[in-house]
């Protein structure tokens, strides 16, 4: 009854709130909700009490899809949000996957920032420099991770990003070889 409301009304703050609660205590995996989670998010984008509760529930997964990368970079984004642990959990999840794509390189910038001792956040931050295509190079985070790495020579850089490839994407499994057999290309 409750998630048949909040779909209607997912700015009800207060029902999402114990909602979301109950559904972070019990044994339930939030998986089965991630698109009322996600509503919730988007349409309480400055709620900051149920944005770090849909962050644990997210981070909980270890989801990285994009209704997740959504909502971390909703997180990321909101200046009243600056829980550092959470960023820093954040942060840490997209380097073991060594993400290096602009939301990322917040993730990295923002931990960082908080707690100069995270190190490995540095990595990061250099293969997102290296590894960046030329329109994407010309953001805030990428003109504050260059100020931040300006005075490090490019031996050092490069011992830095090291690890970090770009992903190729996988292939498409789901298209067997067969289905081209019949077609004329020439």
């Amino acid at each position: 009854v409750i998630t048949t409301y909040l779909k209607s009304r997912p700015d009800d703050q207060a029902v999402a709130e114990a909602w979301l609660k109950q559904l972070e205590d019990s044994d339930r995996s939030p998986r089965e909700y991630e698109d009322l989670v996600y509503l919730i998010s988007q349409s309480q984008a400055k709620n900051s009490r149920n944005q770090t509760l849909i962050i644990r529930l997210i981070l909980a997964e270890q989801r990285t899809d994009f209704q997740a990368l959504q909502v971390y970079r909703q997180f990321l984004e909101n200046e009243d949000i600056q829980d550092a642990a959470m960023i820093k959990s954040i942060a840490d999840l997209f380097f073991r996957e060594r993400r290096i794509d602009e939301w990322a390189l917040q993730a990295y910038l923002k931990a960082f920032k908080h707690n100069r001792s995270n190190k490995h956040f540095l990595q990061g931050i250099a293969a997102c420099l290296h590894w960046s295509g030329k329109t994407t190079a010309v953001t805030e985070h990428f003109k504050e991770a260059r100020a931040l790495l300006a005075g490090v020579d490019e031996t050092s850089l490069r011992k830095l990003r090291q690890g970090f490839k770009p992903i190729a994407p996988k292939p498409d499994v789901s298209i067997k070889p067969s289905a081209f057999d019949s077609l004329k290309l020439f």
